[in-house]
């Protein structure tokens, strides 16, 4: 079930973006939009067994990103093949400095810089899945 949770964020995700709040550039920050730029899948040995670059439906306009809100919301939005917008809120909770919620799954955040997020989710048999976003 948590497999299917991670691969419907995945999906939503693709193509996600953020533009951060302030000007501080020593503090990277979860807040803003992030654009999708790929996913991978690693096995238990931590070699990649899938990559997936992001689909965009709509050939006029391609955005899909998400946007993290200090009020504990999250906003998916992407764009349909006939490019209407798909907007998806969902809920998410910071625990710690490398752990997040999304719906009830859990992302460790691996990497984490002013224009650079990747969320990495561990399976129980040891595979992963990493979702890299950008600014």
């Amino acid at each position: 079930m948590k497999k299917q949770i991670v691969l419907f964020i995945s999906t939503l995700v693709l193509g996600l973006g953020f533009s951060s709040c302030s000007d501080d550039d020593s503090q990277p920050s979860l807040l803003g939009k992030w654009n999708l730029e790929k996913q991978e899948e690693r096995d238990e040995n931590n070699n990649v067994t899938g990559t997936w670059e992001v689909e965009y439906e709509c050939e006029t306009n391609k955005t899909h990103y998400f946007d993290i809100k200090e009020n504990g919301e999250v906003e998916i939005i992407s764009y349909r093949s006939n490019c209407t917008q798909r907007l998806e809120t969902i809920q998410w909770e910071q625990v710690n400095n490398k752990t997040i919620f999304f719906l009830d799954v859990t992302f460790e955040v691996a990497e984490l810089t002013n224009s650079k997020l990747v969320l990495k989710y561990t399976d129980p048999d040891k595979s992963s899945f990493l979702i890299h976003l950008k600014r």
